[in-house]
């Protein structure tokens, strides 16, 4: 059926009057467009007879097969001929019930390609009875065949036809309700188990629309488990095709929840990268830890509670109703912490300074980074910007810099020489003089670099130095616990206030004047305070749930507070929280406002800037458990899971879907650890003021105090196998040492010195008669329990020790290092096993119970699973739910 390419040919030649073999090289391209259909064929060869010169003109229209193309088309060849009569007579010549089936394949797009199967469920025929019919069809040349394989044909309509069936058919959108009823049908009413039959997947978006029913698209395009459907089948790319031609198609006057489909389109497109570089993504999790709209994650709630394929998990307890604020833009450096940040005079450009002393400037809007300024050798301490665009930093490389706003070139304007570590800088709100600190103030010209003064009065290091808003007073504070006031008329100190928090482990962090000079705010560990200048009255106590490390003011009324890895929004009139910026995954360094006062920059250890719109944030509601928590799990399936809500009392849920088994208040200081014995009988709790207490499982309701307890926070602690003996960690300095305690008492028995540094992880090694730690200085520890003999000292990794696991046989150790290996050691020997290299830092590790694979986890969000012994990846896959 239809014309072969030597017919078509001949037909060609016949009409035009030139040899088959001399017609131009577009007759090939003209005579695939017809698809050999023979009325297509003559009326072009008729039309090119009159117009031999139009033959890229006809394969153009050819080509483009958009409705207004086609009807270019037609009107170009009806103007000559009556093609309508002509394939109306081609119709008509079929008997009625194949003309009425033919009319029905108009519910198919242009140059669609048709499974006979597809066709087969549109006319509700076997598959047989509906190839029969289409095989017909091709002996009229009213269809095109495409034998695909042995056990199934494809079938296409030439787009000229196809118009034509379009345009008279007596009620399209009918046909594609009966067709779309009749796959409802097949799925049972839920779309969801529709199989791929390689077509409606695909097109099923197009068909609704035509159809009008406004209703179903809603249902799929807002219903998780049909988005579930469509990513497990690979259909990434037409389902976010689906919400672009519904967005383009349809408006909110014909859905109401039309706003509710933009918010999963834009859920889906902020997540491609997660979805993409995952082998499975289950779409209920992806909602449950990475939505912000409180209706969606009630929605995935629900799903997961009643469909054992997304079992909900224990954090869903923690993340029900709480909310991430949505930045508006998050940068990442080059695994390098950001130590300071700044607005650009305008606001358009945000330059954040670095652990290794470079300087970056992104664009606000588009993210991109401008440029980049490298001149100090240390970290960056501190950026502050003059209202001419001049940009001055500090560092602890003992240098201040005046950098030029001419980023083209970047030159340093000015060089100041401080020769000791800066921690701050300040450029007064007129650009004249630069304040900087170190164990002294100096003030300086800006324009010039030349020396005004230099201010002695602190006894330590002096955290920062702040102008009033006259620039004619400065306000200091240092770990000597004073806040100092100076007269810049006079360059004396004006008076001093001294801390009432009486504390040897923290310093007054930050201050600055508020309140049109007459007062001083400053923080000091887990307190903000407000001073009276004239009087030096103490104001305000504002308690936050953490230590702060530094504070900028908004506006005169609010404040943006670093604590942790959050930044609080604080209202100074009401006294209370606003909202709370929680986004970032490690320590805040230091926050920055926008001269309008509508963002604030956020710089962080976990490497990230961000930049938030503070009118914009939603209000969170804190989660109502902390990250502290022990686990034991019964027969592999059940686990009881212990652990700290935010009010101090201790939870107890049961089983995989987290039912609360029991609650007990504790009647003590905050909580900090808890860690279950090794028979499951005892759960202990560790408190910030260095007790440590004992609950028997069987009856939380008994309290056991140790007789004890130091003067700092129990940070980590593990029994040994009879529980006799208790490895604690105490407080988070460098200097905290190890101590092994008896379990009944909390008498030290020995305490183990040696770490350089901070000391990550501890636990009891060889049937508990070794004690094994890690520490940020790379170090690998072999302790004696009893005796505290340092028995092996090995230098493991040149960097931070993030994580260290063993065994269950306790045969192999393995550590996990900022230096992006993982290494496995032989048990006792420390004898290096094998090396695994990463392609970036790695955060934790982790044993299977047969240790023969090993999962790593890393500060990108990325798990590896790896066979051990053969050094081979087996699973690669990115975490898409947060803590």
């Amino acid at each position: 059926p239809g014309f072969h390419i030597a017919e078509s040919k001949a037909v060609l030649s016949s009409w035009i009057g030139i040899p088959s073999v001399e017609l131009p090289v577009q007759a090939d391209i003209l005579i695939s467009k017809c698809k050999g259909l023979p009325l297509a064929i003559s009326i072009f060869a008729s039309l090119l007879s009159k117009y031999p010169h139009r033959w890229d003109y006809y394969i153009s229209l050819l080509t483009n097969s958009t409705a207004s193309h086609l009807r270019l088309i037609y009107k170009s060849i009806h103007h000559n001929y009556q093609l309508d009569e002509a394939i109306q007579l081609s119709i008509e010549s079929l008997n009625v019930d194949l003309q009425s089936y033919y009319y029905e394949l108009a519910v198919f797009d242009y140059d669609m390609i048709v499974p006979s199967h597809v066709i087969a469920c549109l006319w509700n025929l076997d598959i047989e009875l509906a190839e029969d019919k289409m095989e017909e069809l091709v002996s009229k040349s009213l269809v095109i065949a495409f034998k695909r394989d042995q056990a199934q044909k494809s079938y296409t309509i030439h787009n000229i036809i196809m118009y034509y069936l379009k345009e008279t058919h007596s009620d399209l959108a009918e046909s594609h309700n009966r067709f779309i009823n009749r796959y409802f049908k097949v799925c049972h009413g839920q779309w969801q188990l529709l199989q791929d039959d390689g077509y409606i997947f695909t097109h099923l978006m197009n068909h609704l629309i035509q159809a009008k029913r406004f209703d179903i698209i809603c249902q799929l395009l807002t219903q998780p488990l049909w988005l579930q459907s469509k990513l497990d089948k690979n259909k990434l790319p037409t389902l976010l095709s689906d919400y672009i031609l519904v967005s383009e198609t349809i408006g909110q006057d014909d859905v109401p929840e039309f706003h509710q489909i933009q918010q999963y389109y834009e859920l889906l497109r902020e997540n491609i990268d997660i979805i993409t570089c995952s082998q499975r993504v289950d779409i209920i999790q992806l909602i449950l830890n990475r939505c912000q709209i409180l209706p969606i994650v009630e929605k995935s709630v629900q799903i997961a509670k009643q469909c054992d394929d997304h079992r909900p998990r224990f954090q869903w307890c923690n993340q029900y109703q709480y909310q991430l604020n949505a930045w508006q833009l998050s940068v990442k450096t080059n695994n390098e912490s950001i130590t300071a940040c700044c607005f650009s005079d305008d606001d358009q450009f945000i330059i954040a300074g670095l652990e290794s002393g470079d300087i970056k400037i992104w664009n606000c809007w588009t993210a991109t980074l401008k440029t980049f300024l490298i001149g100090h050798l240390d970290a960056i301490t501190a950026i502050s910007i003059s209202p001419d665009g001049n940009i001055v930093t500090s560092s602890l490389d003992a240098t201040v810099k005046i950098w030029n706003t001419n980023i083209a070139q970047s030159d340093i304007v000015n060089f100041i020489d401080h020769h000791e570590s800066v921690y701050w800088c300040q450029i007064d709100r007129h650009g004249q003089k630069v304040a900087s600190c170190s164990t002294f103030i100096m003030i300086w010209m800006a324009k010039n670099g030349h020396h005004l003064a230099t201010l002695h009065g602190h006894s330590g290091k002096i955290k920062q130095c702040r102008f009033s808003a006259s620039s004619n007073l400065l306000v200091s504070c240092g770990t000597d616990g004073y806040i100092k006031i100076w007269d810049l008329s006079t360059y004396s100190e004006h008076y001093s206030i001294k801390s009432p928090y009486e504390t040897s482990k923290w310093s007054p962090f930050s201050c600055q004047f508020i309140r049109d000079d007459r007062q001083v705010l400053y923080c000091h560990a887990s307190y903000l305070y407000i001073i009276k200048l004239d009087n030096d009255k103490q104001l305000d106590r504002i308690v936050m749930p953490d230590i702060v490390n530094s504070v900028e003011i908004i506006m005169d009324r609010y404040c943006a507070i670093c604590i942790g890895n959050d930044v609080l929004i604080w209202d100074f009139y009401e006294s209370q929280r606003v909202i709370t910026c929680t986004g970032h995954c490690d320590y805040v360094n230091a926050a920055s406002v926008s001269h309008d006062a509508c963002k604030i920059a956020t710089a962080s250890d976990d490497e990230t800037l961000k930049v938030w719109d503070i009118f914009h944030i939603l209000p969170t509601i804190s989660p109502p458990l902390k990250p502290i928590y022990d686990c034991q799990f019964q027969d592999d399936h059940d686990p009881t899971i212990y652990v700290i809500d935010k009010e101090n009392a201790l939870r107890v849920y049961h089983g995989l879907k987290a039912c609360l088994k029991d609650q007990i208040t504790i009647e003590a200081s905050p909580v900090t650890c808890c860690k279950l014995s090794g028979n499951y009988r005892w759960i202990a709790l560790g408190c910030n003021d260095g007790q440590i207490m004992y609950l028997p499982t069987s009856n939380l309701n008994i309290v056991l105090w140790s007789e004890t307890h130091y003067e700092d926070e129990v940070r980590q602690f593990s029994f040994n196998k009879d529980d006799t003996m208790v490895i604690a960690l105490f407080g988070i300095t460098t200097q905290c040492p190890i101590f092994v305690l008896d379990s009944k008492n909390g008498q030290a028995l020995t305490q183990f010195h040696g770490h350089l540094d901070k000391i990550s992880f501890c636990d009891f090694l060889n049937n508990h008669e070794r004690i094994i730690s890690t520490g940020y200085d790379g170090y690998v520890k072999i302790w004696h329990p009893r005796t505290g003999e340092l028995m092996i000292d090995i230098l493991a990794h040149q960097g931070i020790i993030w994580s260290c696991c063993i065994s269950k046989d306790e045969s192999f150790i393995a550590t996990a290092s900022h230096d992006m290996l993982v290494k496995i050691w032989h048990s006792p020997s420390l004898r290096l096993y094998q090396c695994l290299q990463h392609d970036y830092s790695v955060m934790a590790c982790d044993f299977s119970s047969n240790a023969t694979l090993l999962v790593t986890g890393s500060d990108t969000g990325n798990i590896k699973v790896s066979v051990l012994f053969l050094c081979s990846l087996t699973v690669f896959f990115i975490m898409i739910w947060t803590e």
